[in-house]
């Protein structure tokens, strides 16, 4: 292209060929001005999308972490309401075998039967499923990651530390930008080697 409009421009003459040599150096040193520009800009915003991307990716281990902890906290609440309706049926039924009770403690007996029971089916198997399907606030990502340090004392300070400095880099355009993003990188590197 830059031939053909040459000869187009030799041969009607409109500049001379040095003047034309001039603009045309002159025109290469802004494209590769705008080339060096793009690029940084491309490698900014690499670096942005990379840390974007470990982030999301410790965040989505985290998520997963409480989904685990949910479904255990509800087995263990199914194990525990299996064993204590058991218990109590067997406890309420053979003291009302041997007991011949009246109506007024066999009201207290069953009221007690139901109370109990509901209390470890609300606390024990209804609210974890509520905070499994995120229908009611459930642990925070600093409480799970203060969870999975108790499992690996290796990384608790680590990912705690990754967690508040990501909301501080959120929440404040403060003037330490790339000190922040720089310690969240080192801390991603540091707690990529688990996997919880």
């Amino acid at each position: 292209m830059l031939i053909t409009l040459l000869k187009i421009l030799k041969t009607y003459k409109f500049i001379n060929a040095c003047f034309f040599i001039n603009i045309l150096t002159a025109l290469i040193i802004v494209l590769n001005l705008f080339i060096k520009i793009y690029n940084n800009i491309l490698s900014c915003e690499y670096v942005n999308i990379y840390r974007m991307t470990q982030i999301q990716d410790v965040l989505n281990q985290l998520n997963i972490f409480t989904k685990k902890y949910y479904k255990n906290q509800l087995l263990k609440g199914g194990l525990l309401l299996v064993g204590v309706f058991v218990f109590s049926l067997c406890l309420i039924s053979g003291l009302e075998y041997f007991g011949k009770f009246n109506k007024l403690i066999r009201f207290v007996l069953l009221f007690s039967f139901i109370v109990v029971n509901g209390y470890i089916v609300l606390n024990f198997c209804v609210l974890p499923l509520l905070k499994l399907f995120k229908l009611r606030k459930g642990i925070s990502s600093i409480d799970a990651s203060r969870i999975i340090g108790s499992f690996f004392p290796d990384i608790a300070d680590k990912l705690t530390n990754l967690l508040q400095l990501n909301n501080e880099l959120h929440q404040s355009n403060s003037s330490n930008y790339i000190l922040v993003e720089a310690s969240i990188i080192q801390k991603i590197k540091e707690i990529n080697i688990f996997s919880f």
